[in-house]
C-alpha cells in the first residue's frame, strides 16, 4: 500500500513531517509513542508511504505496532 501511495494514487498531505522524522532520527536513549487517531491496518503502511525514503531502511525506525 505504501508504494501506491508514492506512485501517485492517493494525494496524502502530512503537516510537520520534519516533527516526526527529527525525532526517529534522534539518539535511541528516548522512546517515542505515534497515535492515530483512529484505528485501522492500513495505519503503518499510510505512515511507512509518507516517510522519506532514507528511513525506509532503518529498523529501528519502522517499530510501529505491537
Amino acid at each position: 500500500m505504501s508504494l501506491f501511495l508514492r506512485l501517485g494514487f492517493r494525494k496524502v498531505v502530512v503537516d510537520d513531517l520534519h516533527k516526526l522524522t527529527d525525532v526517529l532520527e534522534r539518539e535511541r536513549n528516548r522512546p517515542i509513542v505515534t497515535v492515530a487517531n483512529h484505528e485501522s491496518t492500513a495505519d503503518d503502511p499510510i505512515i511507512w508511504g509518507v516517510m522519506p525514503a532514507r528511513l525506509w531502511w532503518k529498523p529501528d525506525c519502522t517499530r510501529w505496532t505491537l
